[in-house]
């Protein structure tokens, strides 16, 4: 199968950086060009699989454009460095915190132990202040074929485990952290969190299916009932992700208040891109 750069113009709403490669053949669907992304490390992984849009139908087009840029390093560091020169702190409740968020595409094997079966499987890292040891957020999401997403996280017995086994994703690599994970058990499954996904102009939106958002179980304390309400967008260079908490009186827990969402940059590397803001 040839390879070589990939290119956008042959692909509707493929959203790839330059130095991305393409190896293109015919899959059990039709033809098709799997993406390989150079700059994440990930050579033999292809993320995501593009049928020219003369090959075969738009809906799977956007499906595939989609896949592949789900994944990756994406960071808020730029937000925040801007907020912080206006006066602007998150310990103020007027600001954003800084997140790091590592995606990566779990294979088929990788995946059964936390998420049973799914179309696609993609671990979720998030990490506070540029220190991927500095956990906060870890699940799983599995995707349907329609790219419904549904959300996972690790038993709360097991937490600090999963979080140890994720420590440094973005040095260890997904297998390696899904090797440990295994170990944590099935995961749990947030009922009515679900994300549906739908193509835009300039990429996908992602919006619970009950604007009223889902209540869950904190895992803080096992007992506290919070109504959780996301909404994300993903585009070529960002990531937004509007995703906020809060008790049943309505009380935020937490989220920003009115910054808007976390704009969180795709980034080459796997910290921050300039130090502590």
């Amino acid at each position: 199968m040839p390879v070589g750069p990939c290119r956008r113009e042959a692909v509707q709403n493929a959203f790839l950086p330059p130095d991305n490669y393409c190896t293109c053949g015919v899959d059990a669907k039709g033809p098709c060009c799997a993406v390989f992304p150079q700059h994440q490390g990930m050579r033999r992984a292809a993320l995501g699989c593009f049928a020219a849009a003369a090959l075969a139908p738009a809906k799977r087009d956007w499906r595939c454009a989609f896949d592949a840029a789900f994944a990756g390093d994406f960071d808020n560091y730029a937000q925040v460095a801007a907020e912080r020169a206006r006066g602007v702190a998150a310990a103020d409740r007027a600001g954003h915190e800084h997140v790091h968020c590592c995606l990566r595409p779990l294979r088929a094997a990788e995946a059964a132990p936390l998420a049973g079966a799914a179309a696609r499987v993609v671990l979720a890292c998030y990490y506070l202040d540029g220190a991927p040891e500095n956990v906060f957020r870890l699940r799983c999401y599995a995707f349907d074929d329609e790219r419904r997403m549904a959300l996972l996280r690790p038993p709360r017995a097991a937490l600090a485990a999963a979080h140890a086994a994720c420590a440094d994703l973005p040095a260890r690599g997904a297998a390696a952290c899904a090797a440990a994970l295994a170990a944590t058990g099935r995961w749990e499954p947030l009922g009515g969190c679900d994300v549906a996904w739908r193509p835009v102009d300039g990429g996908f939106d992602g919006a619970m299916a009950d604007p009223g958002g889902c209540v869950v179980l904190s895992q803080r304390d096992g007992t506290t009932r919070v109504r959780v309400k996301d909404a994300l967008a993903l585009r070529d260079d960002v990531l937004e992700v509007d995703d906020r908490g809060y008790a049943l009186d309505g009380t935020l827990l937490y989220g920003s208040p009115d910054g808007g969402p976390y704009r969180l940059a795709r980034v080459q590397g796997t910290r921050d891109q300039g130090g502590d803001p």
